[in-house]
């Protein structure tokens, strides 16, 4: 399956965008001047060529012939005996003929750092977009959803908003987290405005306010106890970041909660208000070479499913970027916040992907957590694994996880894997965009517990099992009422969903889950009791998300519902369990 994935099914006529936006790659940028040597870019046409030609087209602010002087915006260029000027039908006039307030398009010759005007040829037209026609210098990727590209040394910043055409005119879908290979990687869900209070790149301020209310009922599966809670939360995140260098970029990220309503003794640490330092830390792009990225301090590990994993370290992470394969090597731990089992442990991630074309990627890696503080546990282990996701064609998005974990836990060998595979069939181009999914996960389990080989999978503990199909809404896809960690169990998942809006979705999930090995545990999950390990069988959920972003361009809206019907492995007496989510986000 992996070598016919990688044999490739997009056109080969496919312009890569990374590579048209690479240093030296010749584009068209239109956009307005925002402030000394900052544009917002409109549009961006990728040339797809090397070619050192300038052109500089737009209003001119001012023109002195006697002086020598060109401006068009912030765009300062000189202009002598030699510059020919043209009127708008071609025919040749003085430079005196030339006045502020004209739109011209100007061939320019650099010259060290001066600009020399070659040609001016007065234009038609009042448009007042300044167009910049350059070699790249310089891509620089904010998050993922806004990106500066800087040519002629003047810097266009660009979002969801910049229409992107390729060499041959065409409309291209920009991944922007995509383009930089050392990009700090905000979580998909976070949609912060263009609007963000900004002091030039001294400093940028953002962040969400995010109020949530989780009613869960009966978690311990039997209706005559009182197990339900109603959970609400108020919680912010405040973000700081700046660039006081092209190469470096500075980030900080404040994260506090305040529980709302009665303290809940089931779950007593989600009843305690705090505030954490998220994230600090420091990138530099370009270390001895304009491949290789450093990456220092606690930082946001995270991958598209998040089912290896999703977490905030302190860490060293080295990112080699030998196009089209990414390498990132990492060493992190942990230094606060932290579970008593976690505390010690090193971790260690080398991650190596292979793109695919523009829509698919390879990867290889390899995870090792090494606990140096509880020998008596002596619970080292290591995954090794392969993965595959993204598009075939137009209409189907695919995921493959395969991986062996390795180690030894309290002197028993550790030999386990799993996998977790499955696809979205999108119906493009119907009516609501309707969408079917199919997904298989399996983790082996321990059939022999007296012998010296521990077969139960586990996930690595930074994994969060969360991801989105064809709708707006990232959920739980090992479901949001049971959420249990991918060991000893299989998972069967289908769903439906339709996109009723363009920023607006609705999904339908069911779930199958079954024990490989019937033992009275599960690993993770949400539930206050345990199976008796007598049946394989643990039950089925069907969840129903609904989603909309960018309601009144900051607020996004999220609701939630799902039911879990529990199976004879909790025993012959068991009632189903509920749980909803209401989520309402303010993004800044």
């Amino acid at each position: 399956l992996l070598a016919g994935l990688s044999t490739g099914l997009d056109a080969r006529g496919d312009w890569d965008p990374r590579e048209l936006l690479g240093d030296g790659m010749r584009v068209k940028v239109e956009g307005r001047l925002r402030g000394e040597g900052r544009y917002r870019a409109h549009r961006v046409a990728m040339k797809g060529d090397r070619r050192r030609s300038v052109r500089v087209e737009g209003i001119i602010r001012e023109i002195d012939p006697s002086k020598g002087v060109l401006s068009i915006a912030d765009v300062e260029m000189a202009v002598n005996d030699t510059t020919e000027a043209l009127d708008a039908g071609g025919v040749g006039i003085g430079l005196d003929r030339l006045g502020p307030g004209m739109r011209v398009r100007v061939h320019v010759r650099r010259r060290g750092e001066t600009l020399w005007a070659r040609r001016v040829e007065i234009l038609d037209s009042r448009d007042r977009d300044t167009e910049i026609t350059a070699p790249v210098e310089t891509v620089t990727v904010r998050g993922n959803r806004r990106m500066e590209i800087t040519v002629l040394g003047r810097r266009f910043r660009c979002d969801e908003t910049t229409a992107f055409l390729d060499p041959d005119g065409e409309s291209v879908d920009l991944d922007f987290a995509g383009i930089d290979a050392f990009r700090r990687l905000v979580d998909t869900d976070d949609q912060r405005p263009e609007e963000q209070f900004s002091l030039g790149d001294l400093l940028t301020v953002g962040g969400e306010f995010q109020i949530d209310a989780i009613p869960e009922k009966n978690f311990d599966l039997y209706d005559g106890r009182d197990s339900d809670v109603l959970f609400s939360k108020l919680s912010s995140r405040l973000e700081f970041s700046s660039s006081p260098h092209p190469d470096i970029d500075l980030f900080l990220k404040v994260a506090a909660s305040e529980p709302m309503g009665p303290f809940d003794s089931l779950h007593p640490l989600r009843s305690d208000g705090r505030v954490r330092l998220a994230e600090a830390n420091v990138l530099w792009r370009r270390v001895f070479s304009r491949r290789i990225g450093l990456r220092v301090g606690r930082q946001d590990f995270d991958e598209k499913r998040e089912w290896l994993y999703d977490e905030n370290l302190d860490g060293v992470r080295l990112y080699l970027d030998l196009d089209p394969i990414r390498t990132e090597i990492s060493v992190s731990t942990n230094f606060s916040e932290i579970s008593e089992l976690d505390k010690g442990v090193v971790n260690y991630i080398l991650y190596t992907a292979y793109r695919m074309g523009r829509h698919r990627e390879f990867a290889a890696y390899v995870i090792d957590r090494e606990d140096r503080q509880h020998p008596e546990i002596n619970f080292d282990r290591r995954w090794y694994g392969v993965r595959s996701f993204g598009r075939l064609g137009r209409s189907v998005d695919y995921w493959v996880d395969l991986t062996l974990m390795r180690g030894e836990k309290q002197g028993r060998e550790i030999r386990a894997s799993a996998l977790d595979v499955g696809f979205t069939h999108v119906l493009r181009g119907v009516p609501l965009e309707p969408s079917i999914t199919f997904g298989y996960a399996y983790a082996t389990g321990d059939h022999n517990y007296n012998d010296n080989i521990d077969g139960n999978f586990r996930q690595t503990g930074f994994d969060d099992n969360n991801d989105k199909f064809n709708g707006v809404n990232s959920f739980k896809y090992y479901g949001e009422v049971f959420n249990p960690e991918l060991s000893n169990m299989r998972i069967y998942t289908s769903g439906v969903g339709f996109r009723w809006a363009p920023r607006g979705s609705f999904d339908i999930v069911y779930h199958l889950y079954r024990q490989v090995v019937a033992k009275s545990n599960v690993h993770g999950g949400n539930f206050l009791v345990e199976p008796w390990g007598m049946f394989q069988g643990l039950g089925n959920e069907i969840d129903l998300m609904a989603g909309y972003e960018k309601l009144w361009k900051r607020i996004d809206v999220e609701v939630i519902y799902g039911i879990f019907q529990p199976d004879y492995a909790f025993g012959p007496f068991h009632d189903p369990a509920t749980r909803s989510k209401v989520e309402i986000e303010y993004n800044f």
